[in-house]
């Protein structure tokens, strides 16, 4: 009876342990730094598997490349009859169907008649597929409510209507990473579907019908093709990295009799395409040949990281090319398979079964050999799969039950064998404290100098008029003023889950989203920003009530916010023998720098794009951001764009709401060059921020800014480099 109760014990707590280590390792799976992991494994496999053959391949890029702009007689972007004698030179070059990874959602720029060429040369041959993609932003509606609204951005009227085929979908998936390892095949808008551009190329390939093209939960039955989909993506299967299928350059293509290039206007002819010794159209190399047309110069940022990488190519591939391979793996029916979940749960809890009876029956060498060995097993089976049957099996989960695992259940033997020598321990309490004891164990790890990279929000905060301020009051008056006000500030911060990082006199420097991570950071420093200015009301009126003899400046101090979101350097900085947690970087000096620029606009909380884009990214969070401007600041060459933070929605007037509008719309006529249209609008909207808020003086507010900047640039037209951007030390 004894024994048949003490079986039934172990076999209870080996169940047990089980579903500890197997829900501990699903969990795991999800975690996002794991998923990381999981994905730069896959990454290895594929380099482990090296480049396959791509010989037979039909398929040809024509990079939009840096010697292609050098060789248009035309600034970028080209005027649309460019690609009309592409398409016209391709077809003479015998191409079955050409694909083009540009968005034309807008009228040439040059000359319209050019779109019509363009659009007669897409009816002419028909064989060309322009792109499209589906962009997403959250929509507020006035209950404060949000929801994502999903619209097409295709190609201008004039093309889509001359245009015989659908357009292919060019967005691109990424992973936490931001690397590219799987290609969205298809999407929904407005019940109507869209097909990617690699799938719409392959309709023109293998002939297939809309009628041919029938959706799986697993799969999409694609004419001849049945092709592996989870959640409308399938992984790519890379070929090479970067330029490993061929190329050839734009102006090869559309330099034939016809056309000149600068080459051909400045030294001598030469004709790359129909020249009868050297050009592409006689040696047939294009012949029967699907061509991909996409760019290929940096400053059009369509370069993107991709899990292989070669010595020509690197790790970063141009966007047409992540189609190509995308396209070459369909038309080869080539795929990458994902184990499905159920046998991978299967795998996983039948792993946690083994690895528990193991580590409580052997001892601990034993149980340390059973896991090394599991673990080279089920790396050995993860590298023959992938590599022998492309079949993708998840790893870290599986590692996470067989090392996990064994160490968990050997820290629990390892804790009941501990509890003695605890009681041991706990004599020599009387003579050395707890507390002394535990900082002495912990000081290693807790006080040493080093930092990382994260993504933050940085916060500061300053007093407006601070030295005028201060000549007025006593050091006893001012230093209590500024107690009490620092008080509440940094009260403030520490309930929006923020990090103070020091005071600076009367500025106060703050973060969010370390030491530990913190959700939605960019919004809780948005209103931190907003709470402090309620708050500082609130301190106002009760200086006032309680010491009415305090200066004008005190009764009216106001303070000045910038915010901004990116990467920046955090952890313990300074000597050995003093230090700090701090943040550090370009990231957090334009924080700063948006503080200090918010005065040359009369306004109180500034915040770069990347913090409103973070926050705009949370559901419900009914904050109102008004569009500033476009700003080169101090110590920085690239240009921001910098918006202030108006407050809440459910707690903004009307005329408040109109007020952004108004300006927001003659900020649209200021970019467009429509200067007295602009600043009408701007008079309108300096008018209802004097009447809304009070805040703002006759002469400085955003919109009376921008009105000096219309009179301005009406009596002194800028030329055509001109890009909307003002220096700070400019006095516009």
């Amino acid at each position: 009876m004894g024994q048949h109760s003490g079986l039934i014990k172990t076999i209870g707590i080996n169940a047990l342990l089980t579903v500890a280590v197997f829900t501990a390792a699903l969990g795991f799976g999800y975690l996002t730094p794991v998923q990381v992991m999981e994905l730069k494994m896959r990454d290895w496999l594929f380099e482990l598997r090296g480049e396959q053959e791509l010989d037979h391949s039909d398929i040809v890029i024509v990079e939009m490349s840096q010697s292609a702009d050098e060789e248009i007689p035309y600034k970028y972007p080209w005027p649309t009859s460019i690609y009309a004698k592409m398409i016209e030179n391709l077809n003479r070059a015998g191409v079955k169907a050409i694909g083009i990874d540009v968005i034309y959602d807008q009228r040439d720029v040059y000359d319209l008649a050019n779109d019509t060429l363009f659009a007669e040369a897409l009816e002419k041959y028909g064989n060309v597929v322009l792109a499209g993609s589906i962009s997403s932003r959250i929509q507020h509606g006035r209950d404060g409510t949000a929801r994502e609204q999903r619209t097409l951005v295709g190609p201008n009227d004039v093309l889509r209507e001359r245009s015989p085929n659908p357009v292919g979908l060019v967005n691109m998936t990424t992973d936490p990473d931001e690397f590219i390892r799987n290609y969205l095949l298809y999407a929904s808008l407005i019940d109507q579907n869209y097909y990617s551009l690699a799938l719409e190329m392959a309709r023109l390939y293998f002939d297939v019908s809309e009628e041919e093209i029938v959706r799986a939960t697993d799969h999409l039955q694609f004419g001849p093709l049945r092709i592996p989909v989870r959640y409308n993506t399938i992984p790519i299967n890379y070929y090479g990295g970067g330029r490993s299928i061929s190329y050839l350059s734009l102006e090869e293509i559309i330099d034939d009799q016809e056309f000149d290039t600068l080459t051909e206007m400045e030294a001598f002819e030469m004709n790359l395409f129909d020249d009868p010794e050297y050009g592409i159209l006689h040696q047939g190399i294009l012949e029967g040949k699907i061509v991909l047309v996409g760019a290929t110069m940096p400053e059009l940022q369509d370069l993107h990281p991709v899990p292989v990488k070669n010595e020509v190519g690197g790790a970063l591939m141009p966007g047409v090319e992540i189609h190509a391979h995308a396209l070459q793996m369909l038309l080869d029916q080539n795929f990458l398979w994902v184990v499905p979940d159920a046998p991978q749960a299967a795998l996983l809890l039948l792993i946690s079964l083994f690895i528990v009876v193991m580590t409580r029956r052997l001892p601990a060498w034993g149980s340390g050999l059973v896991m090394l060995l599991t673990l080279a097993g089920w790396l050995s089976l993860s590298v023959w799969l992938f590599i022998a049957h492309q079949f993708i099996l998840y790893y870290l989960g599986p590692v996470f039950a067989i090392a996990g695992g064994y160490g968990g259940i050997t820290a629990w033997q390892y804790v009941q064998e501990e509890r003695e020598k605890r009681r041991i321990k706990q004599m020599f309490s009387s003579y050395v404290s707890p507390e002394l004891v535990d900082r002495m164990v912990e000081s290693e790890e807790e006080f040493r100098l080093g930092g990382r990279e994260a993504e933050i929000t940085a916060f500061f905060s300053d007093v407006a008029n601070f030295s005028t301020l201060s000549e007025q009051l006593s050091a006893s008056s001012l230093i209590r003023l500024m107690n009490e006000y620092l008080d509440r500030m940094t009260e403030i911060v520490m309930e929006e889950e923020g990090t103070l990082d020091k005071y600076i006199g009367d500025a106060l420097m703050a973060f969010y989203g370390a030491p530990v991570e913190v959700d939605e950071h960019a919004l809780k420093a948005c209103r931190t920003a907003i709470r402090q200015q309620e708050a500082l009301q609130e301190l106002r009126k009760r200086w006032q009530e309680s010491d009415g003899d305090l200066p004008d400046d005190v009764l009216n101090l106001r303070i000045r916010i910038g915010i901004n979101t990116g990467r920046m350097v955090v952890g313990n900085m300074g000597s050995s023998r003093r230090f700090n947690y701090t943040i550090l970087g370009d990231q957090v000096n334009i924080a700063a720098r948006c503080e200090a620029a918010c005065k040359k606009y009369g306004i109180y909380i500034m915040v770069t794009e990347a913090t409103r884009d973070r926050v705009l990214e949370s559901p419900g969070h009914g904050m109102v951001f008004r569009y500033l401007d476009r700003i080169r600041v101090k110590g920085r060459v690239e240009p921001l764009r910098v918006y202030e933070l108006a407050g809440f929605r459910s707690l903004m007037a009307e005329q408040a709401l109109r007020e952004v509008d108004l300006f927001e719309k003659g900020a649209q006529h200021f970019y467009n060059r429509e200067w007295n249209k602009a600043k009408q609008q701007f008079l309108l909207a300096a008018e209802t921020e004097e009447a809304v808020s009070g805040r703002f003086s006759a002469t400085t507010s955003p919109s009376r800014l921008y009105i000096r900047r219309c009179d301005h640039l009406m009596a002194n037209p800028p030329g055509e480099e001109w890009d909307g951007v003002f220096d700070q030390t400019s006095d516009l």
